[in-house]
């Protein structure tokens, strides 16, 4: 079918296994250059990404009784649950990344999940409308699906479905025209910094106001456990609360300490849970911060402030600690212009295994800031994250980025994580659809002008570092 239509591209939207049950039979290859036989056909894996909601896969198809070759491209969605919804703003986001990609061929595109009906319509009606709406001022979804549903039943199956469908709509038209090419960055940002421009009149001000605009309101039964009287204590700003779908739940705490911490639970380009940012605990939480350590097995802590409170974070140099449960060691540190970096071992009490975990301190960035002191500490701790073995272990176990609040400091630091990881990756510079994200995870994240603004001047400082680098 794929070669008969010429089609070069395939949308997957199950898994291979789901709660247990074969869903779809595996038609590519494991490993890269690996090949596998069907019928008159090679497959060759030529190569293979995988990032926290999505794979992408190229193919190499043999036709053995011609030797002609075609490229076929597939997209893996692999977080939507067979029955269940989507995220909303990952389907926006995988669909842009697939009509963004070029292929050879011009055949029609494959769409498939285990069924073929309602995952796979919810899809088919997003890229369709999707591309609809930008040439014309209206849309009708209903006639649309009605029409799918004629040619076959049941496509979108559920209310939830057809939810998810307006919801991924509406992601994906707030972020229309918001990526910008690495190689116009430039030209972009000088448009926005001109003295006699007004920035308030500009592209950052615009999409901020688009940003803050496309923020709801939390439902109060989705916080009802973090204002409780066990846990309201637990927060430093009554305003930043966790919503419980995005909260790390503990299970290392004292039998009578309730699971909650004020932390949320936030995507990268590689890990669907690639963060977790939280606030700087009190006396009465360092126990429940080192049980999140431990729980949810994160290899590095990232302090994006001194500690001006003399919390008693940390043990004293070879000592060991005890928060509720689990042993802290001080086992090595290190002392530098603009970072402290600490090494600690984690032991739960009757347990004979231990953790190693990297704590990284920003001292230059003033305490409860919203800005740091200069773009290039953040910049350098990003790239120092990225290029080390913390960036390896991310694609399986969660950075943990703490502030005051967990929440403005947090936001401006796993912002621009985002944004330069995923530059290198795709070559484009996203900046709202990368905020956007994670201010549906803690809203409070970027909730200033002057923080939207650092992101757009700390990319470019980001890109002037990268061309000198390139030219010595």
């Amino acid at each position: 079918m794929i070669w008969e239509n010429g089609s070069s591209k395939i949308v997957m939207l199950a898994n291979l296994v789901e709660l247990g049950k074969n869903k779809c039979e595996q038609y590519w290859p494991n490993e890269k250059q690996e090949k596998i036989n069907v019928g008159t056909y090679d497959i060759i894996m030529q190569n293979e990404k995988l990032y926290g909601a999505y794979n992408v896969r190229e193919l190499l198809l043999k036709y053995k009784e011609t030797r002609e070759q075609r490229k076929v491209v597939q997209f893996h969605f692999t977080t939507w649950p067979d029955h269940g919804t989507a995220d909303a703003i990952q389907l926006a986001i995988f669909q842009h990344v697939i009509d963004c990609k070029a292929t050879q061929n011009t055949g029609p595109m494959v769409v498939h999940c285990s069924a073929g009906i309602g995952r796979t319509g919810t899809y088919i009606a997003l890229d369709a409308m999707t591309k609809w709406i930008r040439n014309h001022s209206k849309v009708d979804v209903y006639s649309f699906v009605s029409s799918m549903r004629n040619n076959r039943m049941n496509m979108i199956q559920t209310v939830e479905q057809y939810i998810v469908l307006h919801e991924a709509m509406l992601e994906a038209q707030l972020m229309t025209n918001s990526a910008i090419k690495r190689e116009d960055y430039g030209n972009v940002w000088r448009n926005i910094s001109k003295s006699d421009f007004p920035k308030n009149e500009g592209r950052c001000r615009k999409e901020f106001q688009k940003l803050r605009l496309a923020l709801s309101s939390v439902d109060d039964d989705s916080i009802n456990e973090a204002l409780s009287n066990q846990n309201k204590s637990k927060n430093r700003d009554e305003h930043i609360i966790p919503i419980r779908i995005y909260r790390p739940f503990l299970s290392s705490n004292l039998v009578k300490r309730s699971n909650y911490i004020n932390a949320v639970v936030l995507p990268s380009m590689k890990a669907n849970v690639g963060m977790i940012a939280t606030q700087y605990p009190t006396p009465d939480t360092v126990q429940d911060f080192y049980s999140l350590i431990y729980d949810h097995v994160s290899p590095t802590i990232v302090i994006l402030e001194p500690n001006e409170e003399n919390v008693p974070l940390l043990p004293e140099n070879k000592q060991t600690s005890v928060y509720g449960v689990v042993n802290v060691s001080y086992k090595h540190g290190d002392s530098g212009k603009d970072f402290n970096e600490r090494k600690l071992e984690l032991r739960k009490k009757d347990d004979n295994e231990t953790k190693q975990v990297d704590v990284i301190e920003c001292t230059s960035w003033p305490w409860r800031q919203s800005l740091p002191s200069s773009p290039f500490v953040v910049l350098s701790l990003i790239q120092r994250l990225l290029q080390t073995s913390h960036g390896e272990m991310q694609s399986s176990y969660p950075i943990t980025i703490v502030c005051f609040n967990g929440a403005t400091e947090c936001g401006l630091f796993c912002s621009l994580f985002d944004i330069i990881e995923s530059l290198s990756d795709s070559g484009e510079v996203d900046i709202l659809r990368h905020v956007r994200q994670l201010q549906i995870r803690r809203p409070e994240f970027i909730s200033e002008s002057a923080q939207y603004e650092f992101l757009y001047d700390a990319v470019n400082d980001h890109l002037e570092q990268a061309n000198i680098y390139a030219n010595v």
